[in-house]
């Protein structure tokens, strides 16, 4: 008698069956059946509903936005615009930033 395997080889198969979504209609968990790669931006998804009493079944595009960060080895041709990143606020310990006393602080006086 022999065992069955122990892994699988990786397939493509595999791999669409990672991403799910949900149902238009019932908002049940659906699964990616198919997956077409249209270019390198852009690909189809087969959507199929897991609910037997709905049944749905429709196609989505899966496409790149912009990118986060930079590639080390950028596809020659390939214009994908970078995320702006958001601007970072500044300490209030830097000089030049006036800080405001706190609410609860009484005035001191430097005459004793």
């Amino acid at each position: 008698m022999s065992k069955p395997p122990t892994s699988k080889p990786p397939s493509s198969i595999a791999q669409t069956h990672s991403l799910a979504s949900r149902c238009p209609h019932c908002s049940a968990v659906a699964r990616v059946r198919t997956r077409k790669h249209v270019t390198f931006t852009v690909d189809e998804l087969y959507f199929q509903c897991s609910n037997l009493w709905c049944g749905c079944s429709w196609k989505s595009q899966l496409s790149v936005l912009h990118i986060i960060s930079p590639s080390a080895t950028p596809r020659e041709g390939l214009n994908i615009p970078v995320t702006p990143h958001a601007p970072r606020p500044v300490p209030a310990n830097d000089p030049g930033v006036l800080i405001p006393p706190a609410a609860n602080d009484e005035a001191v006086s430097d005459t004793a």
